[in-house]
């Protein structure tokens, strides 16, 4: 499990995007998309899989990949989203 996924506590305001950096991928949440994480997980250079849903709420995170010129990290369905998962190299 340790290689598989980063837990972390709280960390200082200073260090924090230095942790996130040190994931290969990140997978953003259904019906409620990762706001203000999204960006930082971006900003550390970490590619970040999301499903836009119904909501403002669940398409921010898309929303901030298609701006950036990342579209293809976007899925589609749920079968998308887990086979870009499974299979984006980082």
């Amino acid at each position: 499990l340790d290689e598989a996924a980063v837990f972390s506590g709280r960390v200082p305001f200073e260090d924090h995007i230095q942790v996130k950096s040190r994931c290969d991928i990140a997978l953003d949440t259904l019906r409620y998309n990762s706001h203000g994480t999204a960006a930082d997980i971006l900003w550390a250079g970490v590619p970040l899989v999301s499903l836009p849903g119904e909501g403002m709420a669940a398409r921010l995170a898309s929303a901030l990949l298609i701006a950036i010129g990342f579209p293809s990290l976007v899925a589609r369905t749920q079968e998308d989203y887990l086979d870009l998962a499974v299979n984006l190299k980082p």
